[in-house]
């Protein structure tokens, strides 16, 4: 990122200019990023309502979850049941891995950016079968499983989520601060043909 900058007094402007991945930071994986058969469907052709509406967040930090591991079918099934809350049909699943504690902008950065756990392809159609328009974690890449930078699984970016029109947000932060219930909102840059963006994610408590 560079900055310019000119005096206040003499009708100057303080601005800079920015220079960014899409898939960067807090971000939105649309369906053209992993299908090049799907380039219609690019982030500036995405619903406004996309990444907006109930979420239900599931809090898996309880499962002592390693890189590499998955969360399966059946952990998400007890979850609901003990919590007595399910995502339901256009709504969006948030899944908190706990994983942000591993996040880091330092020498050991590229560790996170490496390793996190993910979801069985069972538990990824599990979402799919629900009907939900959008899920989110807390990791750099949602679902997929890794292992020392090995992708194990990536079930929703591949066969599940984005070839059915399942939109992905990655590296959510403070999702073990929310409820198990909130109003999502996350919003996206108008960027053409773009095959993801970063996002600006909010939630509002009940």
């Amino acid at each position: 990122m560079s900055a310019c900058a000119l005096e206040q007094g003499n009708g100057g402007h303080y601005c800079q200019s920015i220079s960014m991945a899409e898939h960067m930071g807090s971000h939105v994986d649309a369906p053209s990023h992993k299908h090049p058969h799907l380039m219609h469907q690019t982030v500036d052709r995405m619903p406004v309502t996309a990444l907006i509406g109930r979420a239900v967040v599931y809090h898996f930090g309880d499962l002592g979850l390693a890189a590499g591991d998955m969360v399966t079918r059946g952990d998400i099934l007890a979850y609901e049941s003990h919590e007595g809350v399910a995502v339901g049909g256009d709504e969006i699943a948030l899944l908190d891995f706990d994983w942000m504690r591993y996040w880091s902008t330092g020498r050991d950065a590229h560790w996170y950016a490496s390793n996190q756990p993910g979801l069985s392809e069972e538990a990824v159609r599990l979402f799919q079968e629900r009907g939900v328009k959008a899920v989110g974690a807390d990791t750099l890449a949602c679902e997929t499983a890794l292992k020392d930078g090995v992708e194990l699984a990536a079930y929703g970016h591949n066969k599940h989520w984005l070839p059915n029109g399942i939109y992905i947000v990655e590296e959510l932060a403070n999702l073990g601060s929310l409820p198990n219930e909130v109003f999502f909102m996350a919003l996206p840059l108008n960027i053409v043909q773009g095959s993801g963006s970063p996002v600006r994610a909010i939630a509002f408590l009940p």
